[in-house]
């Protein structure tokens, strides 16, 4: 299996590519909703990935499917774990052009 790149440009001239593989960014929203107590990764099919990340003309798109605890107040919920996950990609890796996208595919009773 080969591992995707984000590739950072590199302020320091001929001292090599920065790059950070894709599935970082997938730890880093996965931590990142589970310090969330309303939230859930939804389960989804065989090789399926509930956490999709791309990277296109400057922009770091993570698309995630989550389910969320029955009761709660969804939009307050998804616009916290929006807030945080871009804040936490920024402080953690300096890629200020992020977008975060959260489907609701159901919910947690």
């Amino acid at each position: 299996m080969s591992t995707n790149y984000v590739v950072i440009e590199n302020a320091l001239e001929n001292k090599g590519v920065l790059a950070i593989a894709k599935n970082v960014f997938r730890d880093i929203a996965k931590e990142t909703l589970l310090e969330h107590e309303n939230t859930f990764l939804a389960d989804t099919m065989p090789f399926t990935k509930n956490i999709n990340v791309t990277f296109e003309d400057d922009l770091l798109v993570i698309n995630i499917d989550l389910e969320v605890k029955f009761g709660s107040k969804v939009i307050k919920v998804l616009e916290d774990i929006q807030a945080k996950l871009h804040d936490t990609i920024i402080s953690r890796t300096s890629i200020n052009n992020v977008k975060v996208n959260i489907g609701v595919v159901g919910f947690e009773f």
